[in-house]
């Protein structure tokens, strides 16, 4: 769950970008501190408007209940047991999206117990005002939670009654059951494929890979990769394989002496020429310009 800190068309084109650069971190690095510091640097990259993301990022794995969550300046979430009390979701948190290069995440994590609710919401919902004018607050929200209000449109309707909503309001109960059924199951297996093949890609950017041999390494045919990239990545493999290669690459850049030749061998281009060509396209600038700029910041 995210909070733009604009409003309007220039807000909601920045929350839309904030997603995706999220949603793609998370598929690309398997550590989740490390997804959401490379999300913030992409987001820092062309942020002319200085605008920024609140965002509270959690994975869930639905065999134990165990989430691995990391907080990037937004309100914590409330957990609600099966007897009705609530809790308030603690653990370490950094600096909202968008604004610090240099800005660092911890990972913090949880354990659900069978029937758990962790509930997330942006402060449009706490700072909300009914028709008498006054403000909803964490207590209240609480209060509501422990009656067993969970829907968010129900929690909606109790927070706001009457009054026209004052900013905008997201909220989202997710609730684990115990562990998955058999159809459940399934689809996690589709997930758990697609995070083989995401990482037989990254292990393996010096050489030259493809479709073939990734359907290889996980065990199935051509078209079943060519639907988990589609329908799990919202691209082909082949634009997924460039993308980790490029940054891939970045990191040499960034760590690293190395020459750019010898970089381009390392990430699985052809030449140098090749990486040159694809960074620009990718990211404005030539691989020797955004080492200088990066090591001089």
């Amino acid at each position: 769950v995210a909070d733009v800190s604009g409003k309007g068309i220039s807000g909601a084109m920045f929350m839309m970008e904030a997603r995706a650069v999220l949603k793609n971190c998370i598929l690309e690095f398997p550590l989740l501190d490390e997804a959401v510091c490379e999300a913030n640097m992409r987001l820092c990259a062309h942020n002319e408007a200085e605008m920024f993301v609140t965002a509270w990022v959690g994975v869930l794995d639905p065999a134990t209940g165990m989430v691995e969550y990391v907080n990037a300046g937004h309100n914590r979430p409330f957990l609600r047991h099966e007897d009705g009390t609530v809790e308030k979701v603690l653990g370490r948190g950094g600096r909202f999206l968008g604004m610090f290069e240099d800005a660092h995440y911890r990972v913090n994590s949880m354990e659900l117990k069978r029937n758990d609710c962790v509930f997330l919401y942006t402060d449009g919902v706490t700072e909300a005002m009914n028709a008498a004018g006054e403000m909803f607050g964490e207590k209240r929200l609480c209060g509501a939670l422990s009656a067993g209000n969970l829907s968010p449109k129900d929690v909606v309707k109790y927070v706001v009654g009457a009054a026209e909503p004052s900013d905008d309001l997201t909220c989202m109960a997710v609730c684990w059951h115990g562990a998955p059924t058999v159809s459940e199951q399934t689809f996690a297996g589709v997930e758990a494929s697609l995070s083989k093949a995401l990482a037989f890609l990254r292990d393996n950017l010096d050489k030259p890979i493809g479709l073939i041999e990734t359907a290889a390494a996980i065990q199935a045919s051509a078209s079943t990769v060519k639907r988990l990239f589609a329908s799990g990545v919202s691209q082909g493999l082949p634009q997924t394989l460039l993308r980790l290669r490029l940054h891939q690459a970045k990191r040499l850049l960034a760590d690293s002496d190395l020459k750019i030749a010898e970089i381009a061998k390392r990430c699985g281009f052809c030449n140098a020429s090749y990486l040159t060509n694809s960074f620009r396209r990718a990211f404005g600038v030539t691989p020797l310009a955004w080492r200088h700029h990066k090591k001089c910041s």
